[in-house]
């Protein structure tokens, strides 16, 4: 339950972002929040998102009061064997510009976690606005269509002889004509999108060049 509702903003994006298995969305304040929160949305590790979960007291060094909320904690399912986190989000610009007034509150958040046996982490642009962010902003769109069974049994075949190979080759293979290939892209991404296909997607965004294979265990 966050601790403060962000309020409607006529200078700044604000909006929420679907979690997929989750009842609420994530509410974002800023262009890179809402990228942020969809990187945790297609991170099958990431069990519960809460954003604006607490707000911490802290003295400054010139003795007065204050208070800082960091804008998410983030939990992980068990299996993933990661610590609970606190979140901060902010452009490196920003971070620079304002450092001296935000670093009590962020010692305060790091002392905070600590103590619950959680970390403290500050996410920026270079962290979040990679090609990986590219890629998941396609292949999310696509983790509900419709699985077509001959079209995945087709996919996988050849994989299972090769092991490996590029999306060039794959859909040179299932489908020469060039024309008929949107069905078969999308038996693709949704693969990719659910993890029964794998790629190097942090690396560089996703092409005919990217190769592709299926991972261990699947």
């Amino acid at each position: 339950m966050p601790v403060r509702k962000i309020p409607r903003n006529y200078r700044h994006l604000t909006g929420r972002v679907a979690m997929a298995g989750q009842s609420d969305s994530s509410a974002f304040e800023g262009g890179l929040e809402r990228d942020f929160y969809t990187l945790l949305d297609f991170d099958p590790s990431v069990a519960d998102v809460d954003h604006q979960p607490v707000c911490l007291e802290y003295t400054r060094p010139n003795g007065r009061s204050s208070h800082y909320t960091p804008d998410a904690f983030v939990k992980y399912h068990p299996w993933a064997m990661r610590r609970p986190q606190l979140c901060e989000v902010k452009m490196r610009a920003d971070l620079k510009e304002n450092w001296d007034s935000l670093r009590p509150g962020f010692k305060e958040a790091v002392r905070y976690a600590k103590r619950e046996g959680w970390r403290f982490s500050i996410y920026t642009e270079v962290e979040i606005r990679t090609p990986f962010l590219d890629n998941v902003r396609l292949l999310r769109e696509y983790r509900f269509i419709p699985v077509d069974e001959i079209k995945r049994a087709r996919l996988l075949r050849p994989l299972r002889i090769v092991g490996e190979t590029t999306l060039q080759v794959l859909i040179d293979d299932v489908c020469p004509n060039i024309e008929e290939r949107g069905p078969w892209l999308s038996q693709i991404w949704l693969m990719l999108a659910t993890g029964e296909l794998d790629a190097d997607m942090h690396g560089s965004k996703l092409s005919y060049l990217t190769r592709v294979w299926r991972p261990q265990g699947v």
